[in-house]
């Protein structure tokens, strides 16, 4: 790796441990969100900790397609509403999926996290291992209107 490659790898971990304080402790195949910024700039970002397979799909693939489905649904324990966020990755041949849930018992989470992703336009994936090496940072555009109604349902 060259020098240049290993500086800018090391400040976009520096970044992502800033977002992701605890990130090593992060579970297989988890996806974890994180908000910084102030009013005038708001970063919303994802972590995922991708299993073997999926981490190398992710080195070797230089065009991926990256898409987010929101829907809510009765909670579990009889709490609120359940978020859940599907993080969708396109390859050419297939795709790869990872899966968030906030339930409804941390409705507080889901308001402050819908209240926020209504307010960006680009989403930050950070993508590691299952040793929580540092695979890619990937950038999505986000469009908040396709996802209203069921923000809209956690926001009441």
């Amino acid at each position: 790796m060259s020098n240049e490659k290993q500086t800018q790898e090391a400040g976009l971990l520096e970044i992502m441990a800033e977002a992701f304080p605890g990130y090593r402790d992060f579970k297989l195949s988890s996806v974890t969100p994180s908000v910084m910024g102030d009013q005038d700039r708001i970063l919303v970002s994802f972590l995922i900790v991708c299993n073997e397979e999926a981490a190398e799909d992710f080195r070797k693939e230089e065009e991926i397609y990256a898409d987010v489905k929101v829907h809510v649904q009765d909670s579990a324990n009889a709490e609120g509403l359940d978020l859940h966020m599907t993080m969708i990755f396109a390859f050419p041949s297939f795709n790869l999926e990872f899966y968030l849930t906030i339930p409804g018992e941390n409705g507080e989470q889901q308001k402050y996290l819908a209240e926020k992703l209504g307010k960006v336009d680009k989403l930050v994936v950070w993508l590691v291992d299952q040793e929580k090496n540092f695979i890619n940072v990937l950038q999505m555009n986000w469009d908040y209107s396709k996802h209203k109604e069921a923000f809209e349902l956690v926001l009441r």
